[in-house]
């Protein structure tokens, strides 16, 4: 990525949030960065303290496309603990792989959780 090609593409407080956002933005085919501010972790800062997700100019609305899907998610359903297909345990109240950015199966309704 070309440093000067990039673009803020969301912002987040929390680390864990702005890799997660990350995993599904590389899973899309958007290759992003995660820059995390000097001043995050720090509650109660400014509005700086944040982690920043980053993506190339040309890549600005796919990856906006990408990331309104995961906000407007606003399903009531509960996820279980699973075993993702990479092997990963993923905990309770997880839909996405935090190894390998892959979607909870039991998501669509018709797939059983391991």
């Amino acid at each position: 990525m070309n440093p000067e090609e990039l673009v803020i593409a969301q912002v987040y407080e929390f680390e864990d949030e702005a890799h997660l956002a990350r995993s599904v933005l590389d899973a899309g085919g958007v290759d992003a960065k995660v820059l995390g501010s000097e001043t995050a972790g720090f509650g109660g800062l400014s509005n700086d303290a944040a982690f920043q997700l980053v993506v190339r100019r040309d890549l600005f609305e796919k990856a906006r496309e990408l990331l309104e899907n995961i906000e407007s998610d606003d399903t009531e359903e509960t996820v279980p603990a699973w075993t993702c297909h990479c092997g990963e345990e993923v905990d309770e109240g997880f839909a996405i792989c935090w190894a390998c950015g892959a979607d909870w199966p039991g998501g669509d309704g018709n797939k059983e959780t391991s």
